[in-house]
Parts: C-alpha cells; sequence; structure tokens
C-alpha cells in the first residue's frame, strides 16, 4: 500500500512507503531517547547548587536540592533519618559533594542515575572496608487496578512500603512508576481493604481491589431509623461516641469542630458552665434563629451542650433533604444524638476517667508601673506641663523598695490562675438476655474557673438508663430515663466575665491588687476590685437545676 502526499508548492511530490514511515518514526523516537539520555547523563555529572543552612533537617536540604535542580530523592525511612540537623554552607557545589557531607558518618551511600538520586544503607562489606557497592537497581513496574466488577479505580494510591515513593492510578485505573527492585507495593483506596504485592520477577501488577464489607456495612442513623452506609443517597455525616470521648472535655460541643463536614462551631466563651460552642450547619441560613435541631433517641427540641460524652453511641448531622422528615424544624439541619444501649450478654461494668488542663491562650500585655509612670511623663511634656514622676520615683517603681507608696502591679497575673482542671468520671453497667436487655450510666464533672480562689465553677452529675424488651417477634418496647444535676456559682451581682476584663483592662498598675499586709487593696471602680470579686469573699450567686427526662417506646408490627 502507497501513501501519496501532494505537492504544497513548496516540496515536491513524493511517494513514501507504510515501512519507511516506520523505520523514520523509529529512528525519530531513538534519536529522542539518546538526546534525553545524554543530557541526563550531562546533567547529573555538572548539577550545582547554592546552599546556606544553619540547624536544619537532612530532609529540607534535600527540598533545598529539590528547588535548585530537577533531582528526586528515592530512600527507605527506615535507613535514612531525614529529622537529623545538620549545618551547610556551600556555594557552587556539585551535588556530590553536598550530599557526601550531609550524608557522611551515617553508614549511608547513595548514587545518581540520570535525575533520581537513591540513597540506601551500605552492605556489611563496605562499611567494614570502605568500598562501595553497586546502587540497589530500579526497574519500572506498571498495571491496572480494578474493582470487583472490572471498573477500573480511579486515584488509588501505590506506594513503595517504607519509602515516599508512590503514584496514582489514572482514570483507566493504570499506573506505572520505577522502583527498587524487590520492593513491596501497598495499594490503598477508600472504601477498600488495602493489599501488598511483592514486586520480585514482575513489571505488570493487574489488581483487583476489594471492597471494604465492614465499613459500608456499619448503619447510620437517619430520621427514620437506620440505613447502611452503601445506600446512602442524602447528605449525611457521623462520628463514633468512642471518638468523641478521647478528648477531655466537659461539653459534647467542643469536640465537633472539624469531626463533621459541613458542621462549623464556634467557643466564644470558655466559662464553667457557660461555654456551648456556637454549632452552624452548612453556615447561617436565616435572619433570625440558625441552631440546629437537636433530637436525642428520637426526641426534639433537646439540648446538646450538656450530655454526658460517656453515654454517647454516635451523632448524626442530616443536611438539605436528609432532614426533611423533621419539617420546617430542620431548616438549619439537624443533630440526631443515640446514646447507648444494652446488649445481650453477661454484665458489663467499664469505668473510666480523665482530667483536663485548660488556661488562657492570650492575655494583652500591659506597662508595669515604671513604664507607666514614664509614660504619663511623656504626656506630661507634650502638654507643656512638668513631669509628675522623678527618676527616683521609677526606680522604686521598678526594685520593689517601697510596695506601700510605690506599688507595681500584674493586675492579670494577681487575677488568673497559671493553669486550671476539669474531670470528668463515669461508670457503666449492660448486658441482658435475648428478650431483655438493660444500661445504666452514672457520671461526675467538675470544671474550674481560671481565677485564683475562684468563686465561679461548675458540677455535674448525670443518671442515665435504658431497658429493651421483646415480648415476642411482633411486639417490642422499651423505657428510657435520664436525669442531671447542674449545679453553677457565679460571681456576686453583675460582676460577669465581661465585666472582670474590663476592670483588668482598667487597672492601673501603679494601684496595689493587695497592701503589703495582705489586706485586698483599693477598688478599681464602682467599688470593685477584681482580685476580690473572682473569689467568693463578696458572695456568690448560685444556680442548682435538677432536669428529668423519661421516654417510653411501644413497636408493634402487624403482620400481613
Amino acid at each position: 500500500m502507497y501513501k501519496k502526499y501532494m505537492d504544497t508548492g513548496l516540496l515536491r511530490p513524493k511517494i513514501i512507503t507504510k515501512k519507511a514511515l516506520n523505520i523514520m518514526r523509529i529512528s525519530a523516537l531513538l534519536l529522542l531517547i539518546g538526546i534525553l539520555s545524554v543530557s541526563a547523563t550531562s546533567y547529573s555529572q555538572e548539577a550545582k547548587v547554592s546552599i546556606s543552612v544553619t540547624d536544619k533537617t537532612v530532609k529540607d536540604v534535600f527540598e533545598e536540592i529539590k528547588a535548585q535542580t530537577n533531582y528526586s530523592f528515592w530512600y527507605d525511612l527506615k535507613d535514612v533519618n531525614a529529622n537529623r540537623k545538620v549545618n551547610v554552607n556551600v556555594e557552587n557545589e556539585s551535588v556530590k559533594n553536598v550530599l557526601a557531607k550531609v550524608l557522611e558518618d551515617q553508614n549511608l551511600e547513595f548514587e545518581l542515575k540520570g535525575n533520581h538520586i537513591v540513597i540506601m544503607k551500605k552492605s556489611i562489606s563496605e562499611a567494614k572496608s570502605g568500598v562501595p557497592v553497586v546502587a540497589q537497581d530500579q526497574k519500572r513496574i506498571s498495571g491496572t487496578i480494578k474493582d470487583e466488577k472490572g471498573g477500573a479505580i480511579i486515584g488509588a494510591n501505590v506506594i513503595v512500603k517504607g519509602t515516599s515513593i508512590g503514584t496514582t492510578s489514572d482514570i483507566d485505573g493504570r499506573f506505572s512508576f520505577e522502583v527498587p527492585s524487590n520492593s513491596i507495593l501497598q495499594i490503598s483506596y477508600i472504601g477498600y481493604l488495602s493489599q501488598e504485592m511483592h514486586t520480585a520477577n514482575k513489571t505488570v501488577l493487574d489488581i483487583t481491589m476489594i471492597e471494604d464489607a465492614k465499613s459500608l456495612e456499619e448503619v447510620v442513623v437517619v430520621g427514620y431509623g437506620v440505613q447502611k452506609k452503601e445506600t446512602l443517597t442524602g447528605s449525611i455525616s457521623s462520628v463514633k461516641g468512642t471518638d468523641i470521648v478521647i478528648a477531655p472535655v466537659t461539653n459534647v460541643t467542643h469536640t465537633l469542630a472539624g469531626r463533621l463536614p459541613g458542621v462549623v462551631a464556634v467557643t466564644r466563651s470558655g466559662e464553667p458552665g457557660a461555654d456551648g460552642a456556637t454549632i452552624r450547619i452548612r453556615g447561617t441560613n436565616t435572619l433570625g434563629d440558625n441552631n440546629a435541631l437537636i433530637v436525642v433517641d428520637g426526641i426534639p427540641g433537646r439540648s446538646l451542650d450538656r450530655i454526658d460524652p460517656n453515654s454517647v453511641e454516635s451523632i448524626t448531622v442530616l443536611k438539605d433533604a436528609s432532614a426533611a422528615i423533621y419539617g420546617a424544624q430542620a431548616a438549619n439541619g439537624v443533630i440526631l444524638i443515640t446514646t447507648k444501649r444494652g446488649e445481650a450478654g453477661k454484665p458489663q461494668i467499664t469505668i473510666q476517667g480523665n482530667m483536663g488542663i485548660h488556661q488562657p491562650t492570650v492575655l494583652p500585655s500591659l506597662l508595669n508601673a515604671s513604664e507607666y509612670a514614664t509614660a504619663l511623663n511623656e504626656l506630661d511634656m507634650y502638654k507643656n506641663r512638668p513631669e509628675r514622676y522623678t527618676a527616683d520615683d521609677i526606680r522604686m517603681f521598678s526594685d520593689g523598695s517601697d510596695p506601700w507608696k510605690y506599688p507595681n502591679t500584674d493586675w492579670f497575673g494577681e487575677t488568673f490562675k497559671k493553669w486550671s482542671t476539669q474531670t470528668n468520671v463515669n461508670a457503666e453497667i449492660s448486658g441482658g438476655s435475648q428478650f431483655m436487655r438493660y444500661f445504666v450510666s452514672g457520671g461526675a464533672k467538675n470544671q474550674e474557673a481560671i481565677y485564683k480562689n475562684s468563686a465561679t465553677r461548675y458540677n455535674q452529675y448525670d443518671l442515665r438508663a435504658n431497658m429493651d424488651m421483646e415480648a415476642n417477634k411482633h411486639i417490642r418496647f422499651g423505657l428510657d430515663i435520664a436525669g442531671r444535676i447542674e449545679d453553677r456559682n457565679y460571681p456576686m451581682g453583675n460582676n460577669g466575665v465581661t465585666d472582670i476584663f474590663r476592670m483588668l483592662m482598667r487597672g492601673k498598675p501603679n494601684t496595689p491588687a493587695y497592701w503589703p499586709n495582705g489586706l485586698p487593696g483599693p477598688d478599681i471602680e464602682y467599688g470593685s476590685n477584681p482580685v476580690v470579686v473572682t473569689t467568693d469573699q463578696t458572695g456568690y450567686d448560685r444556680d442548682k437545676r435538677y432536669i428529668f427526662n423519661s421516654n417510653f417506646k411501644l413497636d408493634i408490627s402487624i403482620p400481613w
């Protein structure tokens, strides 16, 4: 067969056979490969870098070399201590010399292959003799990743075990990259079981991923019952109770931030008993109330703040159409809390507790007494008035030689503790038979404020019990009981958190918080001194509440 190319006016008509055309293509390809090989070899010998780092990690040096060249690094994390600190100061130095300095005395060797740098441990014989050995051979591995039905899996991770060498599968499920010989590949993808495959005597791999049936068969609580994850079509996200109790917090809302997609939790106060987070599901939706509907064990309109985290089985967030079963109440989303229930078996007793420490994260840095006096003198100077403090006055504010006349007060330091504690203790018992199951949980929480000798504190005591019974396969009923005691203490009168912080900001450093004899100093304004009103010396307000809820359920299924 012949292909005929017509004259364009610049070239004469030519008739080229298909065989000749293929030879030309192959020749051009070989020429291109040769050029690339020569350029890579030349590049390997001539690449130079300039690096100046002090007390940086080996990994930082590798990244600097990568930034200045086209080299990529291959090494086993078990062999190379990439976090070791080094000092490197070179100017226009070859990459080989830089690596020799960075890796010296580390029982490591390296080899430059094209634009790759392979780093590995020296063999025993080389370590003794100092004679380099040939670097570990590399080979190209390619393959296809599919599911059990033969469909291509896009974006599956393929990584050489123990290294940072890896790639991902393309739109056809294919992958291809160079790996050290006799290495182990780790293949993983969300919703599928991870696999490991050895590359010995193999260059092509056909991989079939198996679905993680356990994760797909997990049930998620929805508005009308439960549903398997694999059948979900609505916008639903959930978190397990075991993930919630990890954080030592006394308020469940503090554990939701970052755990549930589309949920934003902002804590505006750390005051014990008033530290509930503001929760928004997919932002602000109305001009009025933007709070989500809270449903606890099927009962809507409950509070999320004070639920004992230890009694929570799961928290599910329903968005958009998934929450439609609750009607207009679900305009801002729904948060479903499912508490733990008993399971058939021998009685199981669980006792757990934790203690957390909290402290102010950022406090304003204010002037001390000598700095304050200096600033006042400067103001007097600008107003052409005589300075009110002498140099001796400023010195005595600073050295503390006369605390009666020249006090130097750090109001925040005098009012706040370095840190405060919070504790949470819980005990559970559950068990039962095929026809009757029970669960009982009791807990106690205590949270202190950050003030010294504080009058502000919060105590909570919880009791939750439920029982599920089956009369027969058509009749089931259950009883839920929940009780809680909340005990809050606050400073007396209008001395809330805002008033206390306003007094602290207005407190002058040249007035005493306490007199040298230990008695409280003068008030800042309106007869209030923050180091006094935060304690119980002026009395405190107590808010004690008793909350009790019960719920009886009866399920009857009528066979037709």
